[in-house]
């Protein structure tokens, strides 16, 4: 039987142009996005200006296209518009209510007003009524609008003392005010972990942190109520906070959520 010979680097043949296997092969070409889809373009006046759009851009997107800046607290663009602050709004020619600008689509003809004395007069209320409860002290672009519209929060009196937990208090009670201060949603600071702190005494109902973070970690937010039964009766109208113990990030990631007390 014949021997079989040993297996020895000289028993291939090796390509001198092939790569050595120490040195990285270079990356290929990184493949080029597909074209965009065309869009229709829309025209509106904005501003006694006429802009074109393409077909399904806001009205924020026209304004900035012209270079108007218009105010936002609640708007960012990689998340979805959620309509809360307000101070967006225009006046759309035709409408009954002032229109938000983040979200409302651009149409053909219409004709808006940014800097209309209702949209000022719109707009300084809202920055007013949150400054005067809210601590805006370390939101500087909130008090760039208000010196931007005149507001002036401090002409509805001095904060109110913090009046405790709101969570002890029975769902919609309001204290009522003594017409000298205003009332204000001051609250101990509430810490849940090293990381996630929650000082509601500051917030001022952008949502982005809930948006954010429902989109970062794809976990829908728990309901407080069990599972719907047609025979029970419905549940007590209480707060909805007052209703879930506070859930640090790392349980909201994990979806380890602690049970209702």
């Amino acid at each position: 039987m014949e021997k079989k010979k040993p297996v020895t680097q000289e028993s291939f043949a090796f390509n001198d142009s092939a790569p050595c296997p120490t040195v990285p092969v270079p990356a290929g070409p990184i493949p080029a996005p597909p074209p965009a889809t065309p869009r229709n373009k829309v025209t509106l006046t904005v501003d006694g200006k006429t802009v074109q759009v393409p077909e399904g851009s806001t009205l924020l997107e026209a304004c900035r296209t012209l270079g108007i800046d218009t105010p936002t607290l609640c708007f960012l663009e990689n998340l979805n518009p959620v309509n809360v602050c307000r101070v967006c709004v225009v006046e759309l020619e035709g409408a009954r209510t002032l229109v938000p600008a983040c979200s409302r689509p651009a149409e053909n003809g219409m004709v808006i007003r940014t800097d209309s004395e209702r949209v000022r007069l719109s707009r300084r209320m809202v920055l007013e009524f949150l400054a005067s409860s809210v601590d805006v002290s370390t939101a500087p672009e909130l008090q760039a609008y208000l010196e931007r519209y005149g507001g002036q929060p401090e002409r509805y009196g001095p904060a109110a003392p913090a009046a405790g937990e709101p969570e002890t208090e029975r769902a919609g009670a309001h204290c009522p005010t003594d017409g000298q201060t205003a009332a204000t949603v001051a609250q101990p600071v509430k810490i849940d972990n090293d990381l996630y702190i929650r000082d509601y005494g500051k917030c001022i109902l952008c949502y982005k942190c809930v948006k954010r973070a429902v989109r970062r970690h794809r976990t829908p937010l728990p309901s407080p109520w069990p599972a719907a039964d047609s025979t029970a009766a419905s549940p007590p109208n209480t707060r909805f906070r007052s209703r879930i113990p506070p859930v640090s990030i790392a349980e909201t990631a994990s979806g380890s959520v602690p049970p209702e007390p």
